[in-house]
């Protein structure tokens, strides 16, 4: 309720790595946090000396900004020489600055493709997380929308194309960092977010970077069985340990593993996980490997669970975050401060050491964590995270893991960019987190290290998805079309044209990311949906959110089902529920609140009223 609340969410580049004498994109983003429509009369960027502007006609032009919509003005901008600029920015709100730094302009021809990298080694091997979840346009949303300073420099990018893999690699080698661990995804036999991989192996450039499985198992209960843990092994052995470039230690394949509690879950017991993995060993053994390398990535706080992953047969841990004490340090720990994570993560390291005791532990340099892209105004956050700080972090790690003989280092992820934990070439930082990095680690005279090009330095990219209007309907004709596990389910596929999985729990759910679109123009949720195997009538339920706020039950709509196992057409009028309004950005369905039945979805669309 109220009136219009125009407030700016961000003002400064568009893109990173600005080079003078030539145009750059300047964005200004406004939001309506009001209740009814309003208007951005002006928006007008007064420039100093050295600095030329040209106005980009807006692309929504003039009309009015309704709860929750984004409004976004843009200027070409031109520095005749590099150094730092003030620009003010009026508009209808209060007066708002930045400061624009360019960076020298470049001698560089352009070129056809990527530039062959020039690798710097490192004193260790730095390995580090890479999350694949970039493969469509709608889920580059949340930071669009949210965070644009977070925009990598390969733009909102389609990651399954090896173009931006091997800028990927390139930046990776050329700034010391052998290894990404990415973030591979198996439930029950069904994979999803291979793209990365499957472009990786097309790489020109694969031999500058090798990688690695962590299998980020936080999967439902009985997931897994040991027939299909055997036919996960196969796949590593088949389609992994044969790349040249699959990343070993002491000459063994690596599998880092998300939460070796939940495989002991599924498997029924620490001397299942004993059989299992050593099976696993006999079988890369039989394939003509020495054996596999199993690293845990969470769950080794005490002595005691330590002396239990080294009996069921791995031999290293590891993080996939460290805070230090900053939550404790913290007033609310939800506020946390980056300058505490540097003053106190040496120290976690220690402690957790001490616990690994013969498991060997790796320590994890934090790259940081702000997730209100993705969950809102609820999120934990850590604030203040600099290259400074970044940098003596890494040098902290350098010194720990020399001091204990460790031939590796793990920093945080490279592009969680919803969750807050990037360092990939970005908007906001550069290149200057990845030469943190090479600062620390790399060897050699820096004189001699190759100067960090992005694409437009020679003429290529951007690498942006195109921009489409809102997906409304879901047929699953082919595959999910952006639906994925949110909890709680197994088995989920596509089959005879409907979205079919079980449920495990009495609190299923998928997810569905949106580019965000206007509720007022979708009131109405149509879709079909069958339920096998139910003991009686249940009940359902639709979440949204709206632009980058967190969902809840007050954004929400039960609905009633039958307990037969036919086919059934439902209606849901979401304008009901007052806070069905502003821009939807993500839904989340549960379809029932029933362990063990089977779900079968189809033709799941959002209508207007006619």
């Amino acid at each position: 309720e109220g009136p219009p609340a125009l407030v700016m969410r961000y003002f400064g580049f568009e893109n990173g790595v600005n080079r003078a004498q030539r145009p750059v994109r300047v964005l200004a983003q406004f939001e309506n946090t009001g209740g009814t429509a309003g208007k951005l009369d002006q928006a007008n960027i007064v420039v100093p000396d050295g600095l030329t502007i040209t106005p980009v006609a807006s692309t929504d032009g003039d009309k009015p900004l309704d709860f929750g919509d984004i409004g976004e003005r843009r200027w070409d901008v031109t520095a005749a020489k590099p150094g730092a600029y003030d620009l003010i920015l009026n508009w209808t709100g209060e007066p708002a600055k930045t400061v624009l730094t360019f960076l020298p302009a470049l001698e560089i021809q352009k070129e056809a493709y990527v530039p062959e990298p020039h690798p710097v080694k490192s004193d260790l091997d730095v390995l580090m997380y890479y999350f694949p979840g970039w493969n469509n346009e709608a889920a580059w949303d949340c930071v669009r929308r949210v965070a644009p300073v977070r925009k990598p420099l390969l733009g909102y990018y389609d990651e399954a194309k090896t173009e931006c893999v091997d800028w990927q690699i390139k930046w990776a080698a050329e700034n010391g960092i052998t290894a990404f661990l990415v973030d591979w995804y198996w439930i029950g036999g069904n994979q999803h977010l291979t793209h990365w991989f499957d472009a990786y192996r097309q790489a020109k450039y694969r031999k500058d970077l090798q990688v690695a499985i962590m299998w980020a198992n936080h999967n439902p209960p009985n997931s897994h069985s040991r027939d299909d843990w055997r036919a996960v092994t196969k796949e590593w052995i088949d389609r992994y340990f044969n790349l040249d470039t699959y990343y070993r230690i002491d000459g063994k394949p690596a599998i880092f593993l998300w939460d070796p509690s939940n495989l002991r879950r599924d498997l029924g017991s620490s001397d299942a996980v004993r059989e299992a993995l050593a099976e696993s060993q006999a079988m890369a053994k039989a394939a003509g490997y020495p054996g596999i390398e199993f690293v845990v990535v969470n769950t080794c706080e005490t002595g005691g669970q330590a002396k239990t992953l080294l009996d069921e047969g791995y031999a290293g841990a590891t993080n996939y975050h460290e805070w230090g004490q900053a939550p404790t340090l913290a007033e609310d720990p939800k506020n946390m401060q980056y300058r505490d994570v540097v003053s106190t993560i040496a120290k976690r390291w220690a402690e957790r050491n001490d616990f690994c005791g013969a498991l060997t532990y790796y320590p994890v340099i934090e790259s940081g964590w702000d997730a209100r892209p993705w969950h809102g105004s609820k999120s934990q956050v850590i604030y203040g995270r600099d290259i400074k700080g970044f940098e003596e972090i890494c040098r902290q790690a350098k010194a720990f893991a020399q001091e204990k003989g460790r031939k590796a280092v793990v920093i945080g992820p490279a592009n969680e960019w919803g969750e807050g934990s990037y360092i990939e070439p970005n908007t906001e930082y550069g290149f200057d987190m990845y030469e943190a990095v090479r600062h620390v680690f790399g060897q050699g005279d820096p004189t001699s290290w190759p100067v960090n090009i992005g694409p437009a330095d020679v003429s290529l990219g951007p690498y942006d998805f195109p921009l489409t209007p809102p997906k409304t309907s879901w047929t699953f004709d082919s595959d999910f079309e952006g639906w994925s596990v949110m909890m709680d389910v197994s088995d989920l596929r596509c089959e005879n044209g409907a979205l079919v999985f079980s449920t495990v729990s009495t609190d299923p759910a998928l997810r569905l990311g949106l580019r965000p679109l206007p509720a007022v123009m979708y009131p109405n949720l149509q879709f079909r949906m069958r339920i096998e195997g139910l003991t009686g009538p249940t009940t359902g339920q639709v979440f949204w959110s709206v632009g980058g706020t967190a969902s809840s039950e007050a954004t929400s709509m039960p609905f009633p089902i039958p307990a037969d196992p036919e086919w059934h057409d439902y209606t849901l009028d979401l304008s009901k529920n007052a806070r069905w309004r502003g821009r939807i950005s993500s839904l989340r369905f549960d379809p029932c609140s029933q362990k063990g039945v089977k779900v079968q979805l189809d033709a799941f669309t959002l209508t207007s009223k006619n």
